[in-house]
């Protein structure tokens, strides 16, 4: 398996999803993960089963959709957060043993991965210059790309500047969360693969 590294400063993987086409059986790969993880076990987006006694600080969701509501059959892993960046170490140093992800007549494939960048806020920092910035890039996004969906909305923590549906292979977000500027970009689809 080729692996991308993503060794910057201040830049984390913030999401990793995992597909596999028609496994509808997500006991066996809770009780692999396990190994490493506390998994989280949902059937068609409501809790199942629980894992209880484990030792462990990561959680790993597993979410199996059996098409009801019309949806796709198959099975999502899911790491997000301090779990995918726990996850990708283990990969980066061959520490996770890629067998347990192995099933016969089903294949693992990567769905989704989210990358984010986080750039602690200067004292002088306000709302305002930060608003200011996200309409400046709004801006020379719209000027200098040919994309079309360029949102900017606000919420209750202030504005956040949105490029792409969330739908399409690429989405980016630019926001304020806390004391930090976060930059985000989702790959999915075709920019997984």
């Amino acid at each position: 398996m080729k692996l991308f590294t993503f060794d910057y400063p201040h830049l984390d993987i913030d999401w990793i999803s995992f597909h596999i086409q028609d496994l509808t059986d997500p006991k066996t790969i809770a009780s692999n993960l396990s190994k490493y993880f506390i998994p989280h076990v949902l059937m068609d987006d409501v809790p199942s089963i629980g894992f209880h006694g484990f030792k462990k600080r990561y959680k790993v969701s597993i979410c199996q959709y059996r098409g009801s509501r019309g949806y796709w059959v198959g099975t999502k892993i899911i790491f997000s957060g301090k779990d995918a960046a726990y996850f990708y170490k283990l990969v980066k140093t061959q520490r996770f043993d890629w067998d347990l992800l192995k099933f016969n007549q089903h294949s693992l494939n990567l769905g989704r991965i989210d990358l984010c960048l986080c750039n602690s806020n200067h004292s002088n920092y306000t709302s305002k210059s930060f608003d200011e910035f996200l309409v400046d890039s709004r801006n020379k996004i719209q000027n200098y790309t040919t994309t079309r969906h360029i949102r900017l909305q606000d919420f209750p923590n202030g504005k956040i500047l949105k490029v792409n549906r969330r739908n399409n292979s690429v989405h980016y977000r630019v926001y304020r969360k806390d004391e930090q500027t976060r930059f985000e970009i989702e790959f999915k689809h075709r920019q997984t693969k």
